[in-house]
């Protein structure tokens, strides 16, 4: 049948076990594409391992690809747990199998921080973080298993503390008390990342069509041959003479009537 990554991507388990506990399933769910990246990392990799036979042996490779089987080893504990002991996990939300676990709104339009809780020690760093309000002496919260029986109510209580603070405030704050969390980020929050910048991640490219802008770089940097970019992503039919005429080899008449039938072209083939 003819599909989209999405729609395999529900075959492999993935849109059941996103959203929240009471959600109905899976047509709740929000897209992800996951499998899209998964594919085109692995299928790069394949590729590579092709060419890695060739140059030994001289031979060449057909490659059968799936794109739900580079996904389907990323979930390897929820099939794992249901070949081992028959459980089929369902949505959890932003909750944890055993620690205390959230996603909790801050100051400001949408603005959120996730934060762990694993273990007594930061569950003393959470309380220190927040002052050491008087519920966080409650008996009820005294230990994990009693923490995790009042998940609910718990994440009121905290939301109400990180409601009235700034994310990376938090962010800051929690993780010198020994506490998991990390503020959720959107795109200016990335483009200004001093880590990432520090780094260098970003990349100013002239496109001819866009202008010029900041653009994710490459994902992993190599100190014998870093790599660069050598041209702007390509305009529509850039390299046609040279894909048509040089790797193929096309004769003239052959890419004339192409284009006289509008099965090859360039820009003039946009349609307004």
């Amino acid at each position: 049948y003819v599909g989209l990554g999405d729609n395999a991507e529900a075959l492999t388990g993935h849109n059941w076990l996103r959203g929240y506990a009471d959600d109905e399933h899976p047509i709740l769910n929000t897209p992800v594409y996951h499998m899209d990246s998964s594919a085109g990392a692995t299928a790069a990799f394949a590729a590579i391992m092709g060419l890695r036979r060739r140059r030994k042996t001289g031979q060449g490779t057909a490659i059968d690809f799936a794109q739900i089987e580079s996904f389907i080893p990323q979930l390897g504990e929820v099939h794992l747990d249901y070949i081992a002991n028959g459980r089929n996990q369902r949505t959890s939300g932003n909750r944890h199998p055993t620690a205390v676990q959230g996603c909790y709104r801050c100051r400001g339009e949408d603005r959120w921080i996730n934060v762990t809780v694993n273990n007594d020690e930061e569950w003393q760093g959470l309380c220190q973080a927040m002052g050491h309000p008087a519920w966080s002496r409650e008996e009820r919260f005294s230990d994990q298993p009693g923490r995790r029986k009042h998940h609910d109510e718990l994440d009121r209580l905290i939301e109400d503390w990180t409601g009235r603070h700034d994310n990376f405030e938090l962010f800051h704050i929690l993780q010198r008390n020994g506490v998991p969390a990390g503020p959720v980020v959107n795109e200016k929050d990335a483009f200004v990342d001093p880590h990432l910048n520090a780094r260098g991640f970003f990349q100013v490219i002239l496109q001819a069509d866009t202008g010029t802008y900041r653009y994710p770089g490459f994902l992993w940097k190599m100190s014998q041959t870093p790599p660069t970019y050598r041209l702007p992503p390509c305009r529509l039919g850039e390299h046609n003479d040279y894909v048509f005429r040089e790797v193929i080899g096309l004769s003239e008449e052959e890419i004339s009537e192409l284009e006289k039938e509008q099965i090859i072209g360039g820009d003039r083939y946009v349609w307004a």
